[in-house]
């Protein structure tokens, strides 16, 4: 448990510092868009890429992070960096000095990752070829690791096979967990299921084998079905945010450029801002519905708080989505890459919590400063107009 709350911490950091690094530097991006997006096996990107399309194609080397949104994804070049990707299907053949955190319909790894992976995927599959040199933690329907994990691997699966080295230890929940032929845990395995792990007889263990039974109820297995129904879940919350987002900005692209500028320009005010909203609103709201009379107004401050907490997701996805491209003028596209980051992150557990917290004060502590701001902004001039008028 220590292990898994010590990966999840350092995830945090690594995000956290690399949102940082591009905020300062964003005129270090590569930004390639299309149908089908080529990177040649000569060529150079150097600086971190942004990319999306409906085949993304990196055979080249890549100086810095990647961000991908698309089809079917093909690394087989290097990437000095990271990747963080959501697409429909992804194979990565080449070298990755960073992590890998990925949302796929299909996920195959045959090449080298130095870091860890993060995968929420139906499919994935690791070759006998794949070696990940620290953690792996793996949700999908069907899973199979061959090749070296040199560290823990977290894995969440409904049928899960493993067929190759984990260097440490192993755990998760499974319907089905089982032990191939060239399996060997050199750590302990610690796993939930309704039934008991299968092994090949030339498998190897190292330490100990902990079960924790689950109920099965009724013809099929409950553990499965709470386990699929929680991804349609959230992919369904996933798209309807996204569809959110994506449509707003389309509406009123003007709004977003203005409180991403007042984010960027103001971070500690947007930062008090969001905390007053998160705690007094609620408590001035609760104080005007008691005493009756201010009930209505009371009612109209509710509705307006409602309204900021809402917004703020959009807000901050784009937000983020201008630090990780220098089209910061090309709203729907600047949305479509922070709200993936963004949305991504509530699917990791634990850190969800602090990416849902950090979005409701940034975001709605924007939307504040850039009312208060444009109040202000007419204000003033309203008077001084009088004045001349007078004159």
């Amino acid at each position: 448990m220590k292990s898994k709350i010590k990966y999840l911490i350092s995830f945090v950091a690594v995000f956290v510092l690399a949102v940082v690094t591009l905020s300062g530097s964003a005129q270090a991006q590569e930004s390639r868009t299309g149908t089908n997006v080529i990177i040649a096996k000569d060529q150079l990107i150097d600086s971190s890429l942004t990319t999306s399309g409906d085949t993304i194609d990196i055979q080249g080397d890549v100086d810095g992070d990647v961000f991908c949104t698309g089809g079917n994804v093909t690394i087989s070049g290097r990437v000095n960096g990271s990747v963080y990707c959501a697409v429909q299907s992804m194979t990565v053949s080449g070298r990755i000095n960073g992590d890998i955190i990925s949302f796929a319909q299909d996920f195959n790894l045959s090449g080298s990752v130095d870091g860890s992976i993060t995968l929420l995927a139906q499919n994935i599959t690791f070759d006998s070829t794949a070696r990940v040199r620290r953690d792996v933690m793996l949700v999908g329907s069907n899973v199979t690791t061959r090749g070296i994990i040199s560290r823990d691997a977290n894995i969440n699966a409904s049928n899960a096979t493993i067929d190759g080295i984990i260097g440490r230890n192993l755990s998760g929940n499974f319907s089905t967990l089982k032990l191939g032929s060239s399996a060997d845990v050199r750590g302990k395995i610690d796993y939930t299921s309704t039934s008991e792990l299968t092994r090949d007889g030339s498998s190897k263990t190292q330490g100990t084998i902990t079960k924790t039974a689950t109920t099965n109820t009724g013809s099929g297995s409950s553990a499965t079905s709470g386990f699929m129904a929680l991804i349609v879940g959230f992919l369904l919350f996933v798209v309807s945010l996204l569809v959110v987002s994506l449509l707003t900005v389309l509406l009123f692209p003007r709004f977003y450029i203005t409180t991403e500028k007042q984010l960027s320009g103001h971070f500690g005010k947007s930062l008090l801002l969001g905390g007053l909203n998160l705690l007094v609103a609620p408590l001035l709201c609760l104080l005007l519905i008691i005493t009756i009379i201010g009930a209505p107004l009371g009612g109209l401050i509710l509705t307006a708080w409602v309204m900021s907490l809402m917004l703020s997701g959009p807000i901050a996805a784009y937000y983020v989505g201008a630090k990780l491209t220098k089209h910061k003028y090309k709203p729907f596209r600047t949305m479509l890459v922070g709200s993936v980051v963004v949305l991504g992150l509530y699917g990791v557990p634990i850190i969800n919590i602090f990416v849902a917290l950090a979005v409701a004060l940034f975001g709605s502590g924007a939307l504040v400063g850039t009312i208060g701001n444009s109040v202000m902004a007419h204000g003033p001039k309203r008077k001084s107009n009088s004045k001349a008028s007078k004159k």
